[in-house]
């Protein structure tokens, strides 16, 4: 009469004994006789044989846990089952057989390049990153191309921040700082491939970051300092004195008195009436008597 082993069990013929199956395998046939143990499967392992007293207790093999994978049959122990990629998961999913089951978590990116390993890697901060190569701008307009990593001192390709758009200059120090940051006060950007925020000249201020330009200062004002941050940087004409109009001035010399005063020489930063035997032509100085030709 032949006997069958049970399940967790390989039968030997020549011994005409059923022995528990060994460490990396199993006989699960519940269904059938259970004539020969089994390498587990891929995603899972078996790492101990069990007896109580006399009896084996049936094992089977275990699922590899969450964020691990085990590509091979036969994995005699836990540390079978390999370590998801840094940045990468397996979901909560258990048993799983490939590298390819650990995905990219949230906030990295993958760029796949054929034949090799791509890493997952955080995404920068001027980027939505969506796990893949899929990547949406946070500032509109701005240029980002895939580029070697050597840059950030990275092996692989990279997602790398090529200019930005107009009023905004580049940030990228770091791989993961990569992004468009609006000028600050006293600095603007006016070109349409934004790259480093410059001073406000003079003649203008800025009051705050955003991407708007400087200011031009008002008419009747004028201001001689680069990166002026405030309106109150422009600097009134003397009394009575005027650009005629114009704003954005340089200096003190854009202020002019009309032609019935002078700006006085002594500095008290008035217009002096002229006197009535002189003329003061554009706000100059007085000419007097027979000096004076029209």
């Amino acid at each position: 009469m032949e006997t069958q082993a049970g399940t967790g069990l390989d039968m030997i013929h020549a011994n005409q004994q059923c022995i528990q199956c060994q460490k990396g395998y199993e006989c699960t046939q519940a269904s059938v006789p259970c004539i020969e143990c089994t390498p587990c499967d891929r995603g899972f392992y078996k790492d101990s044989e069990f007896e109580n007293g006399t009896e084996w207790i049936e094992e089977s093999c275990m699922p590899c846990p969450e964020n691990t994978y085990r590509d091979q049959f036969g994995a005699s122990e836990r540390a079978g089952c390999l370590l998801c990629p840094v940045l990468s998961s397996t979901s909560g999913a258990v048993g799983q057989k490939s590298k390819t089951d650990c995905r990219c978590t949230r906030g990295t990116y993958q760029i796949q390049v054929p034949g090799n390993d791509s890493p997952c890697l955080l995404c920068p901060r001027g980027l939505i990153c969506f796990q893949n190569e899929t990547v949406l701008p946070v500032v509109e307009g701005s240029k980002w191309d895939i580029l070697p990593g050597n840059f950030f001192r990275m092996e692989g390709n990279v997602f790398s921040l090529i200019h930005c758009p107009t009023g905004y200059e580049v940030l990228n120090l770091t791989h993961e700082g990569q992004e468009c940051s609006e000028c600050t006060a006293g600095y603007e950007c006016t070109s349409s491939i934004g790259l480093k925020c410059t001073p406000c000249s003079v003649g203008k201020y800025k009051e705050y970051k955003s991407t708007e330009s400087c200011r031009a200062c008002d008419e009747d004002t004028y201001n001689i300092n680069i990166s002026s941050t405030s309106r109150s940087d422009c600097t009134s004409c003397p009394k009575d004195a005027t650009t005629k109009g114009k704003i954005g001035q340089t200096s003190k010399s854009a202020c002019s008195c009309s032609n019935t005063s002078y700006l006085d020489p002594i500095g008290t930063n008035q217009c002096i009436p002229c006197p009535k035997s002189a003329v003061c032509i554009k706000g100059q100085l007085p000419i007097f008597g027979e000096r004076y030709t029209a």
